[in-house]
Order: structure tokens, then C-alpha cells, then sequence
């Protein structure tokens, strides 16, 4: 994908791993960072803050393609007997993910508080930092619940982190979109392009793209407005 991007635009490109969500939305809000895959939660502060262009999203690629997004899942420990339904979260000790993340905290505050649990009234949340982490702490018994982002979760436990075994999925949303991957506005119309043809018009459908984000190996154009819509709702 870099070596793609660096030659439909004629840039050198630098890799920079994202250190957190707000870091990612200001680099980009002062130019350090020109083009970068945006968590679902963070894509509004990045539009808005930042300057961002979503353009596209991954999808799965093949003869049965098209899927494309993830759900919103509350975990607990299999054996945790308390914990079978929402409603069961109050008084628990519960891990939200990132304050901007959607599934991990922003989607909850507003879902759960439709299921008459309000976070933060019914049940205290701890930050847990990440996905990752929140899965992690509810596999090892530091939290009793958490709602995390399914595609997350099935990483940590593809990569052995956990043992999926021993971890019940109690609730789950109806899908969000994934990473809106994004250009900022003010670059040259020309290599705005490149970028939006080094995602657009290649096949990653052979490569570790497809295989580290389970199958997605295919960008496809987006609007921001429509696909986005539920999260703005939610926002």
C-alpha cells in the first residue's frame, strides 16, 4: 500500500504508528500527518477538527465480498453467572475503551442508556485504554464487563492473546461502519488523487492487509455523510 501510494503520487512516504486518537486527529489538524485510517468514533473530530476527507472504507473481497463494518459487543467471563443481559451491568465494574471511541465508549453511553443503564449513573467506567486492553482485563478478571468493537476482539483472540473460551458475548449492535481511511483537505487536488487511486484502484486481496483485518482486502469509495450518519446520530 505505501509503495503504491508513493508511486501514483511521487512522495516519499513515512509510516507513523498511531500513539492515540487525539494525537492522530492533531497531527493532522496541523499538517504533520496528510493521510491515515481514522478508528469509527474518532472520524467526526477528525472532519471537524482536522480538516479529514474520508474516502474510503475496507470491505471483504471475493465471490461473497460486500461485508463490510463491525458490532458493538458487551463481554463478560463465561462463568460470570451476574452478568447475562445490560441490565446487569449496574454497580459492575465496567472498562470503556478511549473517551472518542465509538464502540468502545461513545456508542455504549448512548445504546445502554437506551436499555435503561446509564454509564457513569448505574455503573462507574474506567478507561481502559483501548480495544485490546478492555478485552484483555475482562479475560484476565480485572473487569467484569466491557463493550467492545467485535473486529478488535476478534484480533486479540486470533493473535492467542486470550482464550476466547472463556469470554461470552452477552449483547451486540446492529453494524457500524470500520476505519474511514482519510486525506486532509489541503492537499494538492493531484495527490489527493494518488492517494485515492493507490487505495482504490489496486487488489489487496493476497496480501497481509486482507489477512491482518479478516478478509478486507478491498477499499471501495465512501460518503462521509450517509455511511457516517448512525455515528453522528449517536455523537
Amino acid at each position: 500500500l505505501l509503495d503504491n501510494i508513493r508511486g501514483e503520487t511521487g512522495k516519499d512516504i513515512e509510516y507513523v504508528p498511531l500513539d492515540s486518537y487525539a494525537a492522530q486527529v492533531e497531527a493532522m489538524r496541523s499538517e504533520r500527518l496528510h493521510v491515515a485510517g481514522f478508528s469509527t468514533g474518532a472520524v467526526p473530530f477528525a472532519v471537524n477538527i482536522a480538516n479529514a476527507v474520508p474516502f474510503s472504507i475496507q470491505i471483504e473481497g471475493g465471490e461473497d465480498g460486500g461485508a463490510f463494518g463491525y458490532r458493538l459487543w458487551l463481554i463478560t467471563q463465561l462463568d460470570n453467572g451476574e452478568i447475562n443481559e445490560i441490565e446487569d451491568l449496574a454497580g459492575k465494574a465496567v472498562a470503556h475503551a478511549d473517551p472518542s471511541s465509538n464502540s468502545g465508549n461513545l456508542a455504549p453511553r448512548a445504546l445502554f442508556a437506551n436499555e435503561g443503564v446509564v454509564p457513569d449513573e448505574d455503573y462507574e467506567v474506567s478507561y481502559s485504554g483501548g480495544h485490546q486492553q478492555s478485552s484483555l482485563g475482562v479475560a484476565n478478571g480485572d473487569y467484569d464487563a466491557a463493550p467492545v468493537c467485535s473486529t478488535c476482539y476478534a484480533r486479540v483472540a486470533r493473535d492467542g492473546q486470550l482464550d476466547p473460551e472463556q469470554v461470552k458475548c452477552i449483547w451486540a449492535s446492529d453494524p457500524f461502519p470500520t476505519t474511514a481511511f482519510s486525506y486532509v483537505n489541503t492537499l494538492h487536488p493531484d495527490i489527493q488523487e494518488g492517494v485515492r487511486a493507490a487505495f482504490l484502484d489496486y487488489d489487496y486481496q493476497d496480501t497481509a492487509i486482507a489477512e491482518e483485518f479478516e478478509g478486507r482486502g478491498t477499499w471501495v469509495e465512501i460518503d462521509y455523510a450517509t455511511v457516517w450518519d448512525i455515528i453522528l446520530q449517536i455523537q
